[in-house]
């Protein structure tokens, strides 16, 4: 039990030291003056402020040199789909065309507007005309 008391003994006078020698390499720093301070902290602050504004200059001009890709690869792919369905497209229009023609339409969908009820007509390829208000 001996042994027991003497460590409790050695942290107790442990700590006294410690303060001591805190104390005194506290009295060793050299503090800023207030003028230091201000050079210090706005030197801080500028260069902070340099490399903010680069990587914001940065960071727009990747973005517009991305959207610029984009664009010219969306184009280049629209313009390759465009020639393609160019031949495609025409013959569509003359279905439409032939289509809208026509008066009648087994599975013609026919839209009546009214500003009270508003009526949807469809005549199915049974040749039943079914109407339905919609609200």
């Amino acid at each position: 039990m001996a042994k027991d008391t003497k460590k409790v003994e050695k942290k107790k006078n442990d700590k006294k030291p410690f303060l001591k020698d805190f104390k005194s390499e506290l009295k060793k720093v050299i503090w800023p003056t207030p003028k230091q301070l201000f050079n210090s902290t706005s030197t801080v602050i500028i260069i902070v402020l340099l490399v903010a504004a680069i990587v914001f200059v940065l960071d727009f001009g990747f973005d517009k040199g991305y959207q610029f890709v984009i664009d010219k690869a969306d184009s280049i792919v629209n313009k390759d789909n465009d020639s393609d369905d160019n031949d495609e497209n025409t013959v569509e229009n003359e279905e439409i065309v032939t289509d809208s023609t026509e008066e009648s339409n087994p599975g013609e969908i026919i839209v009546n507007d009214d500003s009270a009820n508003t009526e949807q007509t469809n005549t199915e390829t049974t040749g039943e005309e079914v109407t339905t208000n919609v609200e």
